[in-house]
């Protein structure tokens, strides 16, 4: 008999943290690729409120700025955290 046939290498459990393994690699990159969806989602919002900013009948009106203002500080904190996960992640996988 070998190791693996005797049981001495834990072959089944061995195939088993494998496959979880490659089952958290896979949620992990799942995640990834929406941080970076969510990133360039959320700073396209943050291009577009900043342009609506600029425009006289926005920033003339007292409160459709104070709207857009919160809705820019959403956005702009959806992309802080969007941004953390992605390099957290990236780390992991050090790309």
């Amino acid at each position: 008999k070998n190791a693996w046939q005797d049981g001495k290498t834990g072959g089944r459990k061995s195939v088993k943290k494998g496959k979880e393994g490659r089952k958290e690699k896979a949620k992990k990159l799942s995640e990834f690729k929406k941080a970076e969806q969510d990133i360039a989602f959320y700073e396209e919002k943050i291009e577009e409120i900043s342009s609506l900013m600029e425009q006289k009948e926005v920033y003339s009106d007292y409160e459709k700025m104070a709207e857009y203002c919160l809705l820019l500080e959403e956005y702009k904190e959806k992309l802080n955290e969007a941004s953390d996960i992605w390099l957290i992640l990236s780390e992991e996988f050090e790309l």
